[in-house]
């Protein structure tokens, strides 16, 4: 998202509603997210949108983990989830897979991470 701005931001938002920020635990990431964040902040459109951010590859216990979550608790916008870092998603990538297209009981960790991802989604999946 931080390489979205610009006129390509402004036509993305003119037919979105709902951004979701996608963020690595890396001083880099965070660094031009932060910039993204505010920059969606100050759009026109900024009254009609809902921004959200999603941890990516998040590994507890670490420092870039702890990075992301003190730069998350002072960024003001909602964080969704904090999806583990796994192979999972790279081999079912690699199949052009999902989460959804597997046996239950081999996601199931990951789904309960997507589920408030999707909770947050809903208001907008019942309006359309």
């Amino acid at each position: 998202p931080a390489g979205l701005h610009g006129k390509r931001l402004d036509d993305v938002l003119k037919i979105a509603d709902i951004v979701i920020v996608p963020l690595q635990p890396s001083l880099f990431d965070i660094q031009a997210s932060h910039a993204f964040v505010q920059e969606l902040s100050s759009h026109k459109r900024a009254d009609k949108l809902r921004v959200g951010v999603i941890g990516m590859r998040v590994r507890e216990g670490t420092i870039a983990t702890d990075q992301l979550h003190h730069f998350l608790d002072a960024l003001g916008v909602p964080v969704l989830a904090m999806l583990r870092d796994t192979q999972l998603y790279v081999q079912l990538a690699a199949r052009g897979a999902t989460l959804w297209d597997i046996a239950p009981g081999r996601a199931e960790r990951d789904m309960a991470q997507w589920q408030p991802i999707l909770d947050w989604l809903e208001p907008a999946r019942r309006q359309a």
